[in-house]
């Protein structure tokens, strides 16, 4: 169902102004968080290809999730390109989910290759689509503002859990953490159709699904993963990339029982935790 959907030490005076004054203490930052040398221009957009698609940005003001897309020339793109890789970015040790304030940017860029190149930016750290972090020290506001933006809210409704490497935004060493993850909202099941757990492992889950009606039940692949946290169901933010769900229908007799197993590569290494497969409203809820 995967489709083609994206840090020795810098003197103190160059710390401290690339961190600005978010922080009441700095030194205790400067012992935790290092940086090596800048590179010009940067690394960060390998195989970005102007040529080949809009370029989307996002924004999450701790609420909403905006986005926008530049649909121009592709020189005009390449433009947009130049001013990221032109920016001096330095490779970070020690940076934390703490680090994190909002707005929180995010963008999707085309690559030559196909799949897109997924970016997450938040007080002035870049964080990669394989979770590394940078520090890049980029307008990122001015950037949102000053480009024909086209398609504005077009996401607004959008959980966060599908935003540019929310996985690496909500997820540390120590598990989930649900400051900005999505609460799932309340569910509504159909009128007799059962789904019931069967058993689970490290990499999958299986369940039944029942038909109770007398008449023949239609659906889809579509689901979705939640995590219990604090007594919250919250959903599972899938691992960077161009996600979606295969659209078949599929059909369940009257009287008729089905099992299945969905894997969570989707969603990649799942951390310890109560989680629960949701499917139409229906779910079973499992423990890895």
């Amino acid at each position: 169902m995967r489709g083609v959907f994206l840090t020795g030490i810098a003197i103190c005076v160059l710390f401290l102004t690339m961190t600005g004054c978010n922080r009441s203490d700095p030194n205790v930052e400067m012992a935790r968080i290092t940086y090596n040398t800048p590179t010009a221009p940067n690394r960060l957009l390998p195989l970005v290809s102007a040529e080949n698609g809009a370029i989307e940005i996002q924004v999450f003001d701790g609420e909403t999730v905006t986005s926008k897309f530049v649909f121009q020339s592709a020189a005009y793109r390449q433009g947009m390109i130049d001013d990221l890789i032109s920016a001096p970015a330095a490779r970070v040790t020690g940076w934390t989910l703490d680090d994190i304030t909002l707005p929180i940017y995010g963008m999707r860029m085309a690559t030559i290759n196909g799949p897109s190149l997924w970016v997450a930016w938040s007080n002035g750290f870049w964080i990669t689509q394989t979770g590394d972090v940078y520090r890049f020290d980029f307008d990122f506001e001015a950037f949102s503002e000053q480009h024909p933006w086209e398609g504005v809210g077009a996401h607004r409704s959008r959980a966060f859990s599908w935003f540019p490497n929310a996985v690496f935004l909500t997820r540390d060493a120590e598990g989930w953490r649900n400051t900005f993850l999505t609460p799932a909202a309340a569910l509504n099941p159909p009128d007799d159709i059962q789904m019931s757990l069967d058993s689970n492992t490290d990499e999958n889950v299986t369940f039944t699904l029942t038909n109770n009606r007398d008449t023949t039940w239609h659906f889809g692949v579509h689901h979705r993963f939640d995590v219990l946290l604090d007594d919250i169901w919250y959903h599972v933010p899938p691992v960077p990339g161009d996600w979606m769900f295969i659209h078949i229908g599929l059909m369940l007799g009257a009287g008729q029982s089905v099992a299945y197993t969905y894997g969570w590569d989707m969603h990649g290494d799942l951390p310890p935790g109560t989680y629960r497969l949701v499917k139409f409203d229906m779910y079973v809820v499992f423990v890895i």
